[in-house]
């Protein structure tokens, strides 16, 4: 019985169910490919060493995907709240509600890992060819037996912690399903003062300060990020809002630009997190790649930088569709006062490329800068310069599309 009805759940839910069988298709091809990767250089063992720059990368990529798929099951679960009140209203328990869940995850699961670990086998010719192609190094990418054991256990370890969030999930939510129709957010009104003008100027400062570091000193890009990052804190916090909120200002006689800064501000304030975790994944990853160019740690810092660039935007991308999805009301309101069915696409089109256009700003911002500095000082290539902008942009644009696309399916 809860079999079937997890089956029917997730074929309802089938544009969700894709984005997170997805992310756990990339995440295992990911790991797979890491760790075969990494034990084709008998010098290599990671976790083995906490000195060793693979231990470090390796502990960082877990940490990372384990936060992307995290973000995928917020984005897959939360719709399933208004379902878990029903049933908790029709007598199904606490243990049923969570083998309700168990049994989707590990479905989806089961069959994202198998496909994923042949996406691996796939990609290690081609990893090899690309090591080939920037390296002197003559390493034979072969599939390792421990490498599968480590990913086995890594993505179980993730597992784990999805069966307990989602445990907690399927008790709370259910039980503010049925007490609340409304979801609160924190306000993003920011009032004028002059410790407030103290903080938009500070927070400037240090989010524009590593652009002077990266090209004084480039290989010192993490100290640097973390400085910018606390400067775009501030930023995302302080100055955006009021800017935003003096163009709400001058355009009350626009409804339509009203709603789409209003909804602008709004999704800058869920997302700033997401923001910065794509900027602190590719600069950092960036800044690894400038320090161990040649061989096999070579190869697998730029292909984490590629894979998690690309799970770092999908993260995004699950906070925004998961954020939109709530607008229903908000858009029926919209079409009740007179707004035509194109007018509201338009609103929604303005929203999704304004809020991935200023996430770029911010992004590229920093990886061009680096990026140059690094081809300035002759530590990089200009092919990999171009690699590492063009797939956060290119990333981006496709994950606006699909946003966008969502987005109408869920409100419209």
């Amino acid at each position: 019985m809860i079999f079937r009805d997890a089956l029917k759940s997730m074929k309802q839910d089938a544009v969700k169910a894709f984005f997170y069988w997805l992310t756990f298709v990339l995440t295992s091809m990911f790991i797979f490919l890491y760790f075969n990767i990494a034990m084709s250089d008998p010098a290599i063992q990671p976790f083995q060493n906490s000195d060793n720059t693979i231990t470090n990368l390796s502990a960082l990529v877990v940490a990372l995907c384990s936060v992307d798929i995290i973000f995928a099951n917020q984005f897959y679960i939360k719709a399933k709240g208004r379902d878990l009140a029903v049933r908790l209203v029709c007598g199904a328990t606490y243990l049923h509600l969570s083998g309700y869940l168990l049994i989707q995850t590990l479905l989806l699961l089961l069959c994202a890992a198998p496909l994923g670990f042949g996406l691996g086998m796939v990609m290690l010719p081609v990893s090899e060819k690309l090591l080939f192609s920037f390296s002197a190094s003559a390493y034979h990418l072969t599939i390792h037996a421990a490498a599968i054991g480590e990913a086995l256990l890594i993505i179980g370890y993730v597992v784990f912690w999805i069966i307990l969030l989602n445990m907690s999930f399927s008790y709370q939510n259910a039980q503010i399903m049925l007490t609340s129709n409304n979801v609160l957010h924190g306000s993003t009104t920011v009032k004028k003062s002059a410790l407030l003008k103290i903080k938009m100027i500070a927070g400037a400062v240090l989010y524009l300060l590593p652009l002077v570091f990266f090209y004084g000193n480039p290989y010192a890009s993490t100290v640097s990020v973390i400085v910018g990052l606390v400067g775009l804190y501030f930023v995302l916090r302080y100055d955006v809002p009021l800017w935003l909120g003096n163009r709400i200002e001058k355009n009350y006689d626009s409804p339509m630009k009203l709603a789409v800064l209003g909804m602008i501000r709004q999704d800058l304030s869920i997302l700033k997190y997401n923001i910065f975790l794509l900027i602190f994944t590719s600069v950092i990853f960036a800044g690894l790649f400038a320090m161990n160019r040649e061989g096999i740690i070579g190869l697998i810092v730029l292909v984490s930088y590629i894979v998690m660039v690309i799970m770092q935007v999908l993260a995004l991308m699950f906070r925004f569709a998961t954020s939109a999805a709530g607008r229903k009301k908000n858009f029926a309101i919209l079409r009740h006062l007179g707004y035509e069915e194109t007018q509201l696409i338009g609103i929604m089109k303005k929203e999704v490329w304004g809020v991935y256009g200023i996430v770029m700003v911010f992004t590229l911002l920093y990886i061009i800068n680096l990026s140059a500095a690094y081809l300035k000082e002759g530590i990089m290539p200009l092919p990999v310069v171009c690699l590492l902008v063009g797939v956060p942009v290119l990333v981006s644009f496709f994950a606006a599309l699909t946003d966008l696309m969502f987005y109408r399916k869920a409100v419209l």
